[in-house]
């Protein structure tokens, strides 16, 4: 039982950072309500089947930090449930939609982490520390080659895009038509974006804190600069955000390792040149040059930008959520219920007010909307009394990665370049709700009850 459920754990690794197998998509498709839907929910789903039955029908929570992050999971959704209730009355109905409905998605996608959470933190009984290497060693190498092969096909060399598609027999890429269309990579997953987000929360970090204790190594290095190269080609201003938060955490750690006034010298010096160099307009006679300076100085903050001006629109109506209901939020998932008279404020720009996506959801068209990106949609959905609770948890993760340092190993430096990556660019960007390349971070302190870097495993070969 014990290989099958490590074989269970490798696959699950393996297919974190692919898009939704065409083997699991006409299920999504009966499942529309769940549309964060994905390749290792399936997976996970087998595998708990095969630990209640390994463990006949007993959950095991021996790990500390795991019972305080599914007490934290189940009252994130009590406080939503309770005040769903009490604005019941005063929200009434909207698209056919109350607040009891339009927040059961997020309760059942908070169920959702607590049960991830779960499953990760009984990875490391059963995969071992060289063999998780070697399984994200090579996510690496396919993201990069793979990634290359794109950027070549987006460049026109000739041939390349035919030979591409008759390669992928079985579906699980992105066709070269849609590839040269948008003139972007996306690497594993469906759109740059979200390759981005996979790299700059998954795999770079891993890269960079494999690096920092292996430094000897040059193949990390390899990689760091290979999945740095692909995030330029995704061409999204959520990626840059993330991608420059992944290096400011790499110059903090490195500093901390070898002395911090070479590192921040360095760091000023880089930051000097690349805003000289890009703001300059030196790059301006490329067409990719024009694109990498429009991205990096004018997109993050452009709301007449179709996709930014939409997705600031959220962000501006969570912060009037919070304001209104400061104590316990709206409860997440019912952001929407404010969201067109926020856009009716007098000083929310016209150009987001005018944005066709804007319009199509004050008309209803995409439902009674939820918060949105992780920060802001928490901010609103739980109030003071969220952030208290996930202060005080992460408090207790802090803890014992100070505790467990050694245990750790790289662990240590890819849970905090990861998590506070995808904090930063969460701020506008990017959800937790479905996201298992997000939660596999999450849960790399579980690993902390496991010596993991002494023992791999605590149960590999049984």
């Amino acid at each position: 039982m014990n290989k099958t459920i490590s074989a269970v754990y490798k696959l699950y690794i393996l297919l974190l950072p692919f898009q939704l197998l065409p083997v699991f998509r006409a299920v999504k498709q009966s499942l529309s309500a769940f549309a964060a839907l994905d390749n290792c929910m399936f997976i996970m789903l087998f595998g708990l089947l095969l630990l209640i039955l390994y463990s006949r029908g007993t959950l095991y929570f021996q790990n500390e930090l795991l019972k305080k992050s599914v007490v934290l999971v189940f009252s994130l959704i009590l406080i939503s449930l309770i005040t769903s209730v009490i604005l019941l009355p005063s929200f009434g109905t909207l698209y056919g939609e109350n607040t009891l409905k339009a927040s059961f998605s997020t309760n059942i996608y908070y169920l959702l982490i607590a049960v991830t959470f779960y499953y990760n933190a009984n990875l490391f009984d059963f995969v071992e520390k060289k063999t998780f290497q070697k399984l994200m060693d090579l996510l690496c190498v396919i993201n990069i080659v793979i990634g290359a092969i794109q950027i070549a096909i987006v460049m026109h060399v000739p041939g390349l895009a035919k030979l591409y598609d008759s390669l992928d027999v079985l579906d699980i890429l992105e066709d070269s038509r849609k590839l040269l269309l948008m003139g972007r990579v996306c690497s594993t997953r469906v759109e740059p974006a979200n390759m981005g987000i996979s790299i700059c929360v998954f795999l770079l970090p891993y890269a960079m804190s494999q690096f920092l204790h292996n430094k000897h190594n040059q193949k990390y290095l390899f990689f760091i600069i290979g999945l740095t190269l692909l995030c330029f080609y995704a061409l999204s201003s959520a990626v840059a955000v993330v991608l420059m938060a992944n290096y400011m955490m790499f110059v903090f750690f490195s500093a901390r390792k070898t002395g911090v006034g070479k590192f921040i010298v360095l760091l000023i010096l880089i930051l000097i040149v690349f805003v000289t160099f890009v703001g300059s307009g030196a790059l301006d006679n490329t067409e990719f040059g024009r694109q990498l300076s429009f991205l990096l100085l004018e997109k993050t903050t452009d709301t007449s930008n179709l996709s930014s001006g939409y997705r600031y629109t959220t962000v501006v109506n969570d912060f009037i959520c919070f304001i209104k209901y400061p104590v316990s939020g709206v409860g997440n998932g019912n952001q929407g219920f404010l969201y067109n008279s926020t856009m009716n404020l007098e000083w929310v720009p016209e150009s987001m007010r005018t944005n066709y996506q804007t319009v199509n959801a004050m008309n209803g068209n995409y439902g009674v909307l939820s918060g949105g990106a992780f920060v802001p949609g928490f901010i609103s959905g739980y109030g003071i009394l969220g952030i208290t609770l996930l202060a005080a948890y992460f408090g207790a993760v802090r803890k014992k990665l100070r505790q467990k340092r050694e245990e750790l190993d790289y662990l240590y430096e890819w849970f905090y370049i990861g998590s506070i990556s995808f904090a930063v660019v969460s701020t506008v960007a990017g959800a937790i709700e479905g996201n298992f390349i997000v939660m596999f971070v999450l849960s790399l302190p579980f690993a902390a009850e496991h010596n993991f870097k002494q023992k791999g495993a605590l149960k590999p070969n049984g």
